[in-house]
C-alpha cells in the first residue's frame, strides 16, 4: 500500500526547498560564502564576486599590502575518499572502468560520478553551496584524447 501526501504537504515541502534554492548570482555567492563561514575557512585580503571575464564567480585581492590568505578545512574538500565512504553514491564497477576512455584515470571518472551524483541531491547535499557556484559549462583538455591534445598547439 503505498502512502499519498496530502497535496498541501506537497506544496508546502516545494516551498520549504524553493526557500533554500537560490536563483540570483547574488543569492548564489552570499549561500556560498555562508558556507565558508559556517565551517570555518579563514579568508583574508581577498573576495568573491560575479565575474563578467570568467563568466561565473572569481577571487579578487583585497589589499595591495597583503597576500591573500585562505585556509580550508580538509571536511570541506571533497577527495575521492568522500565518493567511497558516502552511504549514498555506488562507486562505479570494474566493468565501468574498463569501459571508460583510456585517458582518463579512475579516479578523475569516480569524482565526476560523485559531483554528478551530489549535485543530483540538490539541497540534499552538503556541498550544494559549493556546487551551485560552479559553472554550467567549461571547456577542459581532461577529457580529450592525447592526440587531439597535442594537435592543438
Amino acid at each position: 500500500m503505498k502512502r499519498h501526501l496530502d497535496s498541501t504537504v506537497d506544496d508546502e515541502i516545494q516551498m520549504e526547498q524553493q526557500r533554500f534554492k537560490p536563483t540570483t548570482n547574488e543569492e548564489r555567492l552570499v549561500l556560498f560564502k555562508n558556507w565558508l563561514d559556517e565551517h570555518n575557512v579563514i579568508w583574508k585580503y581577498v573576495d568573491i564576486r560575479s565575474s563578467i571575464f570568467y563568466g561565473g564567480f572569481a577571487l579578487y585581492s583585497t589589499s595591495s599590502e597583503e597576500l591573500p590568505i585562505i585556509e580550508i578545512p580538509t571536511s570541506l574538500l571533497m577527495p575521492s575518499e568522500s565518493a567511497k565512504n558516502s552511504s549514498t553514491f555506488i562507486p562505479p564497477t570494474s566493468a565501468v572502468f574498463n569501459q571508460a576512455e583510456q585517458h582518463i584515470d579512475q579516479e578523475t571518472l569516480m569524482l565526476t560520478l560523485f559531483l554528478l551524483h551530489e549535485r543530483s541531491k540538490g539541497i540534499k547535499s552538503f556541498w550544494y553551496p559549493y556546487i551551485q557556484v560552479l559553472p554550467t559549462t567549461f571547456s577542459t583538455p581532461l577529457f580529450h584524447k592525447e592526440n587531439y591534445v597535442e594537435n592543438t598547439s
